[in-house]
């Protein structure tokens, strides 16, 4: 049998193919036998589980500098790598309301407005004012504009102090209620005639001989349009043909609806009852007509050359 016998760091090993013999010397060597595989015996019996091994804070270091080399890190950036200002060098960033940004449980990036109350005091200077908000910014706005800070009033919103009236009408270039003289109404005149009593207009409706206001009933063939203009309201074919409304005007647009009733009526026959279209006078109202002009029936007509 081959043996082979190796010394390192005072342990010496021996390959003699047989079992494992381990052998101190009295000079602190240690010997140790390896031998051969022998054939494999029976499988005892399975023993109990043991516990589960959990990895100890060691562990873990041991795992994360092994995966350290296997990955570059020339490019990580950590959460401490802030972007350098002016430097236009990128990093992480940090989001505050009170820098008027927010973001939100599902990661979204937005602006934080800036609060009714933050508005009224006018000193912050991060959150942004929004359309929401605009009106209570132009009024506090205005009166600080003018010199006057509202910030402390206590009156209800919409509602200036004095002094900031004072202001701000003296910034646009008003003149107060109280500076215009409590001078009365020395008179009131319609047409060259006066209308007042005891101190009091009184605008008369108008007549015939008297101008004043009147009133524009919708009946009565007239309109009042939006921008206060009065119109006129023709009358419908309908009316035409029934030729008994006294107040909606003919116009030029119906004069021919007009001229076919009209005509058949100063000859006697009223066509309003008719149910031919219009243009087509019933018999009753032929014969009237042609004698009204004196046309007789049976006349043939010749155009003179």
């Amino acid at each position: 049998m081959k043996a082979e016998i190796i010394l390192t760091d005072n342990i010496i090993n021996i390959d003699l193919n047989e079992p494992i013999i381990d052998v101190s010397t009295e000079d602190g060597f240690t010997v140790t036998i390896i031998g051969g595989v022998g054939p494999q015996g029976n499988r005892g019996p399975k023993g109990e589980k043991g516990d589960d091994y959990v990895l100890t804070e060691e562990d873990k270091d041991d795992i994360a500098g092994l995966a350290a080399e296997k990955v570059d890190l020339a490019d990580y950036v950590k959460n401490t790598d802030y972007p350098q200002i002016n430097r236009m060098v990128p990093g992480v960033v940090k989001v505050d309301t009170a820098g008027g940004l927010y973001v939100d449980a599902g990661g979204l990036l937005s602006t934080y407005p800036a609060t009714g109350s933050e508005i009224k005091e006018g000193t912050h200077n991060s959150r942004p004012i929004m359309p929401k908000r605009q009106h209570i910014s132009v009024f506090y706005g205005l009166a600080k504009a003018a010199g006057a800070d509202e910030k402390d009033s206590e009156a209800t919103f919409g509602v200036y102090t004095e002094a900031a009236k004072m202001a701000i009408r003296a910034m646009i270039g008003a003149v107060s209620s109280e500076d215009i003289p409590d001078a009365p109404v020395q008179d009131v005149q319609i047409d060259g005639a006066s209308i007042l009593q005891e101190g009091v207009a009184i605008v008369p409706i108008a007549n015939d001989s008297r101008p004043g206001v009147v009133k524009v009933p919708v009946d009565r063939g007239l309109a009042m349009t939006t921008a206060g203009n009065i119109s006129l309201v023709p009358a419908p074919s309908s009316l035409i043909k029934a030729g008994e409304q006294n107040y909606y005007p003919i116009v030029p647009k119906k004069q021919h609806e007009a001229v076919f009733y009209g005509l058949a009526k100063a000859a006697g026959v009223d066509e309003k009852g008719s149910t031919l279209p219009g243009g087509q006078y019933t018999a009753e109202a032929q014969t009237a007509i042609k004698a009204m002009l004196g046309i007789e029936e049976g006349l043939r007509v010749v155009r003179l050359i």
